[in-house]
């Protein structure tokens, strides 16, 4: 039999095909191990540890790691908005039904809690959750803030906007004044109940003000923390059960709202308080919400503290006939253990006085003295 034999240029395109399959696998190797690495990258991310303590915030950072399963969290104190923990908090982000919030915010400021309310027939048919509200329905403004926050009621949400504003255009025009009036940048409002809207947005920081600045509002904060309600009209007995689970759950709970749609994710506002400390929690699209915010807030109210510098109207100081003081009290965030003497330095310049707040020579807050009295006419 013949042997067969190679010639040079076979052996070479031998040879190069051996070389072109070596170098496809190790190419392959690496682009499949550079995948895995940022696949795993991209889930490190998704459950990545807090950033405790923002640039705005005074208090002293810690080294808790807490895992997010969240688009975007933020955890303030309530009293003086400095962020404890957060997560994407800048993120603009749907909030569903979390929206009420402001709606009853601004319908608190608006109307007396015992005004009548002819209820409009467009608001009877909004989509959604509901209170079952009736065209021409006559119903007080509290059961409607009631059914809003505690039943999440879209159709309560219209009532109040159609009430305050003649049309849902114009009060979510109102409520895009408030949040300008608040100083948010990142929130839009397209309608007062939250279903989804390309324009209809918010940031998890930017929520927890909001929330802040309801709880200012006595009533507000009555209602959040309300379990159940009845309302009473002349025609319809309905009962309200609050959808916060963390009001029978946690300790301190004092609200506040839930929130889900499908484009949102679940969506949740809480809030709790012991002793003169409290803490706001929010969560845009977190499957596991109640156990997210259990954690944090047991977190938060482990590390830190609220503390009282002065009362309302307390802290004076006078400067050529004039009586300068704080027209609300003044607070400050510090690690729970903190326990030391604070000093203040105080600067006028164009008839504004600013206080600086120091401990062990380190800045910690500061404010500004806007309430004028005449010394003379006192």
């Amino acid at each position: 039999m013949k042997r067969k034999t190679t010639s040079f240029w076979d052996s070479l395109v031998g040879c190069f095909f051996i070389s072109a399959t070596i170098i496809f696998c190790i190419c392959a190797f690496i682009i499949g191990k550079m995948t895995y690495n940022n696949v795993n990258a991209q889930k490190v991310q998704s459950t990545s540890k807090l950033v405790q303590m923002s640039k705005t915030s005074k208090a002293q950072s810690v080294s808790t790691t807490v895992p997010v399963g969240s688009n975007g969290m933020c955890l303030i104190d309530g009293k003086t908005g400095n962020i404890i923990y957060e997560y994407n908090s800048n993120a603009a982000l749907p909030m569903a039904s979390t929206t009420k919030i402001m709606t009853a915010l601004i319908a608190l400021e608006k109307l007396p809690p015992d005004k009548i309310i002819s209820v409009n027939k467009n608001a009877c048919n909004v989509e959604g959750s509901s209170i079952y509200l009736t065209p021409d329905e006559k119903i007080t403004c509290l059961d409607l803030v009631y059914g809003l926050m505690l039943e999440s009621g879209n159709d309560a949400a219209a009532a109040l906007a159609y009430e305050i504003s003649g049309s849902i255009e114009s009060f979510a025009s109102l409520m895009n004044s408030k949040a300008k009036e608040l100083g948010l940048e990142n929130t839009s409002f397209a309608n007062p109940h939250g279903l989804s809207n390309s324009n209809h947005y918010t940031t998890a920081y930017e929520l927890a003000l909001i929330c802040a600045q309801a709880y200012k509002n006595p009533l507000f904060s009555q209602i959040a923390a309300s379990k159940s309600y009845t309302s009473t009209t002349n025609t319809t007995t309905r009962s309200f059960s609050n959808h916060n689970k963390l009001l029978q759950s946690y300790s301190g709970a004092i609200g506040v709202k839930t929130g889900y749609t499908i484009n949102s994710g679940r969506c949740l506002v809480s809030a709790a308080q012991r002793d003169d400390t409290m803490f706001i929690c929010v969560t845009l699209n977190a499957k596991d919400d109640w156990n997210i915010h259990t954690q944090l807030l047991d977190r938060a109210f482990a590390q830190y503290k609220t503390i009282t510098l002065a009362k309302a109207h307390t802290f004076c100081v006078s400067h050529k006939g004039i009586k300068y003081t704080n027209p609300q009290s003044i607070y400050l965030t510090v690690p729970k253990d903190t326990s030391c003497a604070y000093s203040y330095n105080t600067s006028i310049y164009n008839g504004v006085v600013t206080v600086k707040v120091y401990a062990d020579n380190k800045e910690q807050a500061s404010f500004e003295l806007t309430e004028k009295s005449d010394i003379e006419s006192e």
